[in-house]
């Protein structure tokens, strides 16, 4: 703990004394001030002032915009360059020499909106482009502070649906199509997966957590089947595009990006201690018949101890014991320049954090580097290396941290292991595993993500590229649970060591043939290129039980009375051949089309090879001779795209029968016999492609020079041949346990895409840009194999494929309240039974009665009632900015998706943990009406009451502001007296406020997102 808090003290020391130069330097800022000079102007165009173009001090956020009258005024040094820009004319640079007016007259630029776009295996102009891409800069990407590029964009991308954080975190592109990703028997996916394809510097299938956001220039999003189809099967859920900061020619700049910051603990509400503690329980008695007076109370605690600790007002707050508000520290400097020939980028990240249970930790390293060399006219290369390494060491404690009875500590300050006494079922001391290894869990990983790429032009236009990337990884994991553990000390009372080492490898080549070529008013280009892919994956898992020594961990685990040894390979392939075709008449009319054929290993014999092809057409109304008069106009484009993609995604050797070893349920002298069961998995020589077939409608435009542009987006999705296991009926054998994959359903997609881009006010001092996406998906299961819904467990809740429903739906009794006193009547006249002689009495579950037999049962009344899937998403950023003061303001919204209720499964003997659930119970004898849940009942169980499933989802709808960030940026003049081109400091807050739209969900963020504070410092030499 005290190396700990020296690092972090150092950590924080470096921070502030960054912050300490800082204020120095504002104190002297009005001094250097004075040497910048005025300068004024006016900003032309061949018909007369623009207005609202942007001034600014070239490598500073300085910055103004004109007036009506095309007028501005703004400070700057002598030596400083002036950048002139406005949507739909070419950029102007002026340097400063000793004049203080500088009028400039700017030119209609038809290239203005002829920004890159990364596409697969090549870019495009954003003017020609056919498909549906959405594209982000490094701007909105660091407005963020985050570790994860992506938890940073979430809600900034039609579309893309992010949920969860962390390791949790799911990405979902156009809703689910595929029924994959749930478990079977513990053991395998059962069905394609729904995530879309990570492209990192083009390395398919990077790790997004070993991405520096401050690395990152772009990410660009491939929606349609036009766009994804050159990925064939990888990219049939979409496909992610992350371009990293490449090299700069010249002179090295070094960029600097640290903040650091705390996180709250997750919401939740009171817990029960004292009153709050005894009241329930004492009415809980007191309704079961069990409860008079205070003289019952004993009856009420588990023992004669937890009594007396109750008498004695002796309560422990676990949570402030073990729990803490956890630093973390984020720190990133990057190098970059070179010469004509030869350039290169280097960057170092390293990341220091605590959980939020004490004794927790993780630390990430990270690292970077990009060399790129031209030999001469026709021939050049580059090497470009990540490398991340990461180590985690998990909390002892495995409580969440609550209020209970008695003191963990006796009189001598030793801990006891039974605060309350071992007897009458009293629980175990959470701060027990604080002893020196009664728990250790410690990880460490290690991946490296290296291309190195050839290109050769050896005609004008004509372009070959060979590119070799490799993706590797190694991590292990150790873990040791002593015999005197809180978890082993009363139950198997034996010691575990484990040890798990998990090395992955996965290979890529392409090759890639370009050519382009110009021919007056026509423009082609044509791609050919094949890729090869190859993913291998080991594991070896070493255990021991009984060891002597606890300090040996897993270091020795032949110190243990016995072992036990396991290991895994597996490995899959992807060949591909595939062409595209962009073709270009006047830049008006846009035409693209796509052919690929993929070979995957996972699939049956004679179905491992299938074909997907694309088409796309666009039309730049705006550039037709019958437009030109509306000048208000800058840009509309009308895009159809068609296309076909596949998935393949199910385990390896899944469509194979085989045998698995075991040592159990046979022996001979009581020594375990090794013999060999059939595994749970039966082959399938049918196995084939799911297969998507994708429309999508697309309109761009941009009006008024720029100060309102957007795109609405319409789509159509229907997937074919859907690939799940099946469990096979009980006479195949092993009790109905035997599964088979199968091509067995359809589902559609379609909805509605909308992003706009606004500048509502932009002047010389003040602007404000705004931004709002709104996604809208509706996602059904349209057949199955049989025409039936498919239970996939035997807990109907949880996993039931509906058709006319979204894949991740629940199927439940419909929750409509509590039957009150006054409607005693009403309830009898529906039963618990078939033979109708148990009627509802005030204070069970209201549930519907949906096939109207006042009759409420399973058979009759369970349908659908939610799915996790929302109805809609939207994001709302908006950036201020005030001369060199900045702040950004992004609430996020997430609509119409059911969820876990945190009310479900209440003991109506005790109300629960949280004081939340006190004004939901029902209480006897009385007309309320507001109660959510049943009456207090020492005599029953939640599982008791008919209809007690109704409350296991609620809507889980919400909107959150995700962030606030508030920051300033040094006037260059002072910056550059500290040789700086550039420094800001700023302050964020994270998820600081949000709104469930369930009373379930009250004082719970939705998300499950933890609220954190940043104060962080950006700086360019």
């Amino acid at each position: 703990m005290k190396q700990m808090s020296e690092k972090w003290g150092k950590a924080l020391r470096g921070l502030c004394s960054a912050m300490l130069l800082l204020v120095l330097t504002l104190c002297c800022a009005t001094q250097l001030a004075a040497q910048q000079r005025t300068i004024t102007g006016v900003v032309r165009d061949a018909n007369g002032p623009v207005t609202g173009a942007s001034v600014t001090v070239k490598g500073t956020t300085t910055g103004v915009t004109t007036d009506a009258q095309g007028r501005y005024t703004i400070s700057a040094a002598p030596g400083a360059t002036l950048n002139f820009n406005f949507i739909g004319y070419s950029p102007i640079e002026v340097i400063i020499g000793q004049q203080t007016v500088i009028n400039v007259e700017m030119e209609e630029d038809a290239e203005a909106i002829d920004e890159v776009v990364v596409i697969g295996y090549g870019t495009v102009r954003k003017r020609d482009l056919t498909g549906s891409v959405t594209s982000l800069r490094e701007d909105v990407i660091l407005a963020v502070p985050s570790t994860n590029v992506m938890q940073a964009v979430q809600g900034r991308i039609p579309g893309l649906d992010i949920s969860g954080t962390g390791s949790d975190m799911k990405m979902v592109m156009r809703g689910h199509r595929s029924l994959g990703n749930r478990e079977i028997s513990r053991q395998e996916g059962t069905g394609g997966t729904n995530d879309p394809l990570i492209v990192i510097d083009g390395i398919i299938g990077g790790n997004i957590g070993d991405i520096n956001p401050a690395d990152v220039a772009s990410i660009d999003v491939l929606k349609d089947a036009s766009s994804t189809a050159i990925y064939g099967s990888m990219g049939a859920n979409g496909v992610i595009i992350i371009t990293t900061k490449s090299p700069e020619k010249g002179k090295m700049s070094v960029t600097v990006n640290s903040y650091a910051g705390w996180n709250m603990w997750k919401d939740e509400n009171p817990r029960r201690m004292g009153e709050s503690w005894i009241t329930p329980r004492r009415t809980a008695a007191k309704n079961a018949g069990m409860w008079v007076s205070e003289t019952d109370d004993p009856a009420l605690f588990s023992s004669p101890a937890a009594y007396a600790a109750f008498q004695n007002n002796d309560w422990t707050d676990y949570r402030e014991l073990i729990s803490r508000k956890p630093l973390f520290v984020n720190n990133s400097v990057s190098f970059s320049g070179g010469t004509e020939t030869t350039n290169a980028r280097f960057t170092v990240g390293w990341e220091e954090s605590q959980n939020n249970r004490r004794g927790g930790t993780a630390d990430n390293f990270s690292l970077r580097t990009i060399v790129n060399q031209k030999i001469n006219e026709w021939l050049s290369g580059g090497v470009n290396l990540r490398l991340a390494h990461d180590y985690s060491k998990t909390s002892p404690y495995t409580t969440d941290g609550s209020w209970e009875l008695g003191h963990p500590y006796d009189e001598d300050g030793k801990l006891v292991l039974y605060p309350v006494g071992e007897e009458g079922g009293g629980y175990r001391n959470p701060l027990w595993n604080q002893y020196p290894n009664y728990k250790v869990e410690q990880a460490y990983a290690t991946r490296i993500s290296a291309t190195g790429f050839i290109d050769v032009t050896p005609l004008k236009g004509l372009t070959f590229r060979s590119q070799f990337n490799a993706n590797l990884g190694f991590g292990t994991k150790g873990s040791y649970v002593d015999a005197n553990s809180v978890e082993q000390i009363d139950q198997t009372e034996q010691s575990t060591a484990t040890y798990e080492i998990k090395p992955t490898r996965s290979l890529e080549w392409n090759n890639i043939i370009t050519y382009q070529k110009d021919l007056g008013e026509h423009s082609l280009t044509a791609t050919l290129f094949s890729a090869w892919t190859k993913a291998m994956d080991e594991e070896m898992k070493g255990e021991a039980f009984n060891q002597l020594i606890n300090s040996n961990l897993w270091y020795a685990l032949t110190s243990g009375n016995t072992q036990r040894v396991s290991s895994k390979y597996g490995q899959d392939q992807m060949f591909s051949y595939a062409g595209r075709l962009n073709y270009s008449y006047k830049g008006r009319y846009l035409f693209t089309a796509s052919f690929r054929r993929d070979g995957s290993s996972l699939l049956s014999k004679g179905h491992k090879w299938d074909n997907f092809p694309s088409a796309a057409l666009a039309w730049r109304i705006s550039e037709e001779a019958f437009m030109k008069d509306l000048h208000w106009l800058d840009n509309l484009k009308l895009r159809l795209s068609y296309g076909v993609s596949g998935n393949s995604g199910i385990p390896r050797y899944g469509t194979q029968s085989g045998v698995t070893s075991s040592r159990s349920g046979l022996g001979l002298h009581d020594y375990a016999l090794l013999h060999y069961d059939y595994v749970r998995q039966i082959g399938n020589t049918e196995t084939g492609w799911e297969k998507s077939t994708s429309f999508n409608l697309g309109i761009d435009f941009s009006v008024l020079r720029g100060r309102l542009d957007g795109t609405v987006e319409l789509y159509n999705t229907n997937t074919n041949d859907l690939l799940l296991a099946r469990q096979l009926p009980t006479s195949a054998g092993a009790d109905g346990l035997f599964t088979i994959y199968q091509n067995i359903g359809k589902t559609n997609n379609k909805g509605v895409e909308v992003a706009l881009n606004a500048y509502p006010v932009r002047n010389k001092d003040f602007s404000w840009r705004t931004t709002v996406t709104f996604s809208k998906n509706n996602e059904k299961i349209v057949d199955l194999i049989d025409g039936n819904d498919i239970a996939l467990t035997t807990d109907i809740e949880y996993e039931t494929l509906m058709i006319g429903r979204p894949i991740n739906s629940y199927r439940t009794y419909a929750y409509q309240g509590i039957w009150t006193e006054a409607e005693r009547s009403e309830a009898a006249t529906y039963f618990k039974d078939e033979a109708k002689t148990s009627p509802f009495l005030p204070g069970d579950y209201k549930i519907l009665d949906r096939n109207s037999d006042n009759v409420i049962n399973i058979a009759g009344d369970y349908d659908y009632v939610g799915s996790a899937t929302p109805d809609w998403f939207a994001g709302f950023d908006n950036n201020f900015r005030y001369k060199n003061l900045d702040l950004s303001i992004y609430v996020f919204f997430r609509w119409g998706q059911w969820g876990s209720n945190p009310g479900a499964n209440i003991d109506p003997a005790t109300g629960g943990g949280s004081t939340l659930y006190d004004k939901w119970f029902y209480a006897k004898g009385t007309n309320e009406n507001g109660a959510k849940l049943p009456p207090l009942d020492a005599g029953m169980k939640a599982f008791d009451y008919i209809g007690y499933q109704s409350v296991w989802y609620c809507d889980r709808s919400f909107f959150k502001i995700k962030n606030i960030s508030l920051g300033y940026t040094l006037p260059q003049s002072v910056a550059s007296k500290m040789a700086m081109k550039n420094c800001r400091v700023y302050v964020s807050a994270a998820n600081p406020w949000y709104y469930a739209k369930s009373e379930w969900m009250e004082g719970i963020d939705p998300e499950g997102s933890l609220r954190n504070y940043i104060l962080g410092i950006q700086l360019t030499f």
